[in-house]
């Protein structure tokens, strides 16, 4: 990561309920005040350029009369959003020189590892549930990927893929479904592009508020 301690431009909004956002309110050259937001919403920055280099981005509907505007982020090959915080820890792996990566997912997020691995040329194994439905196993397989069924939960999925990251001494990372600060800032890019759109629509409608879902 770069300096996460170094100033940034950063869009601060005072969110509604309904995820409705005052449209007056524009950016801001403010910083998050704690470390972990800061480097969190540096990185989601960060990663708005990989995003755009794969083509992951989110479609917005037309803004209804009352200020709706329906967002899908899930134009991707995996049909997810999930695939943000996967491109986001594969490419993480590559540039630490790994050539494999290993996760553990009951089906979108495994389905996000193995297209970003094949995208990047990386191996990719996924742990996941015997329960896990076939459609998301098939889905998983398409992109390449080897498909270890073990344990009748997550839980247990998880727990043996980050043994068998371990016993790769090295040769290869894991990706964890949610608790790494690539991955999630991966999935954050999803909120940029939000707010992005949201400064986009403040200077072409007269709404004091839109509400994006």
């Amino acid at each position: 990561l770069h300096d996460v301690d170094r100033q940034i431009r950063y869009l601060e909004f005072d969110m509604f309920p309904a995820h409705s956002a005052p449209l007056h309110i524009g950016p801001q050259a403010v910083a998050p005040k704690s470390g972990v937001a800061l480097r969190l919403a540096s990185t989601s920055q960060e990663l708005m350029s990989l995003m755009a280099e794969h083509d992951i981005r989110s479609q917005f509907s037309a803004v209804g009369e009352n200020g709706l505007c329906v967002v899908d982020a899930t134009r991707n090959p995996t049909n997810a959003y999930k695939i943000r915080g996967a491109l986001a820890g594969v490419a993480h792996a590559k540039v630490s020189g790994k050539g494999a990566v290993v996760t553990a997912s009951a089906g979108n997020h495994g389905a996000g590892v193995a297209c970003a691995a094949k995208a990047l040329g990386l191996a990719a194994r996924v742990y996941v549930p015997v329960t896990a439905p076939k459609a998301k196993v098939d889905k998983i397989e398409g992109f390449g990927a080897t498909v270890v069924k073990v344990g009748n939960s997550f839980d247990e999925a998880l727990r043996h893929a980050m043994l068998d990251e371990r016993r790769q001494e090295r040769q290869g990372t894991f990706v964890h479904p949610f608790n790494d600060i690539m991955v999630a800032a991966g999935q954050g890019t999803i909120g940029l592009e939000m707010l992005a759109h949201v400064e986009k629509l403040r200077k072409e409608h007269s709404f004091e508020h839109v509400r994006i879902f």
